[in-house]
């Protein structure tokens, strides 16, 4: 009888032993550990940002807001504001476009001619910011306090989509065509 109860206790590991490490239950390990990593994999790819190519867009027209406007064109852009007691205008030419997304961006201009616009002059660059552009209506504004670069790459490494929330104090409500 030793025999027989020595071979059923083998017998009982062997069979707990296999229900262990059964096909089934690894299957459904791997299933879920697939199952994961693809939930994971979605997700990652997901929150990457989209594929974005600069066009180097230009909102060409004349924009307008009460008494204040941009004229641009594909090579220069105008700047007036006529209120009574507070004139500014500010001349230049588009030096680059630079695209953040598919409606906002900036324009570094090269200034020929200002005035009103304390901190400003000719010969210097400044940054001109727009954002929500459709065909007829946008938000344009000018980098407040004013703020100009010596040269080029110094006013390409200071206009960029992580200063606007720095250098844009006030949007308004859109400038029209």
């Amino acid at each position: 009888m030793n025999f027989f109860s020595n071979g059923l206790t083998r017998r009982r590991r062997s069979a707990q032993l296999m229900q262990r490490a059964q096909p089934g239950q690894r299957a459904e390990k791997v299933v879920c550990g697939l199952l994961f990593f693809f939930v994971l994999s979605f997700l990652t790819v997901s929150c990457e940002e989209p594929d974005f190519r600069n066009t180097q867009f230009i909102p060409v027209g004349e924009w307008s807001f009460g008494l204040t406007g941009y004229n641009i064109t594909n090579t220069n852009l105008e700047y007036y504001s006529n209120y009574t007691n507070f004139e500014e205008s500010l001349k230049g030419t588009i030096e680059a476009a630079v695209d953040f997304s598919h409606d906002s961006g900036v324009l570094i201009i090269k200034i020929t001619s200002v005035s009103g616009m304390d901190g400003l002059s000719a010969n210097k660059y400044t940054g001109v910011y727009y954002s929500s552009y459709t065909k007829s209506h946008m938000l344009i504004a000018n980098p407040y306090p004013y703020i100009q670069k010596d040269k080029y790459n110094e006013a390409e490494a200071t206009f960029n989509v992580d200063n606007v929330g720095t250098h844009v104090t006030f949007w308004g409500s859109g400038y029209s065509k």
